[in-house]
């Protein structure tokens, strides 16, 4: 499993600056690193984004995550999803969510709200492929 998937590395992210190193650091063709907006739009994500989604960033800037997951999974992720903006902590979810194909893959996401000024109310995501 990749090192940046995991609670301990996104709870240390806090800043601008390491939000964005997370970002260049993320080099496993497995996970990919996105940053949010408080209703899921899509800002930021490392390059291995597309590898694992079949879509290039710059198709998914400024779009919402809902749109890409499966209908089945959307109760999940919105309990995530308000989990983590409601209290601050890190949560977790698996879902399926729809490549550029239209074929389905397996994520398990962590994802965290910001709290400092530069950045409040911005979502940090490290999202991985599973088998």
């Amino acid at each position: 499993m990749s090192f940046l998937f995991s609670e301990t590395t996104l709870a240390a992210c806090e800043t601008a600056e390491q939000v964005n190193q997370l970002i260049l650091d993320c080099t496993d063709p497995h996970v990919y690193v996105s940053v949010h907006n408080e209703q899921g739009m899509y800002l930021k994500a490392s390059d291995t984004i597309e590898g694992i989604t079949g879509f290039p960033f710059s198709e998914m800037k400024n779009q919402s995550c809902y749109d890409y997951f499966h209908s089945e999974d959307l109760v999940a992720v919105l309990k995530s999803h308000a989990g983590v903006t409601i209290k601050p902590s890190i949560g977790t979810v698996n879902y399926r969510f729809k490549t550029k194909s239209g074929n389905f893959v397996k994520l398990e996401s962590l994802s965290k709200q910001l709290q400092g000024k530069d950045l409040a109310g911005t979502i940090v995501v490290i999202t991985r492929l599973v088998d």
